[in-house]
């Protein structure tokens, strides 16, 4: 891709054009960020004799 630009005769600096993979990364994680969900056990203790009253869940509920 910096070829393709650099050939075409943008006059961009190769450092902005090294950058871009990572800029895009970026943006993509903070799109994702106030999308996520923690479990629901999170932050609660685990009793081996407590396990029956969690529902079991199918792979396609968690997501």
């Amino acid at each position: 891709m910096q070829l393709r630009i650099q050939a075409l005769g943008a006059n961009i600096p190769y450092q902005f054009l090294v950058m871009l993979p990572y800029a895009i990364a970026l943006l993509a994680l903070v799109g994702k960020l106030g999308k996520s969900t923690p479990p629901k056990a999170l932050g609660t203790p685990y009793f081996e004799e407590n396990r029956h009253l969690h529902k079991k869940r199918s792979f396609d509920e968690y997501f």
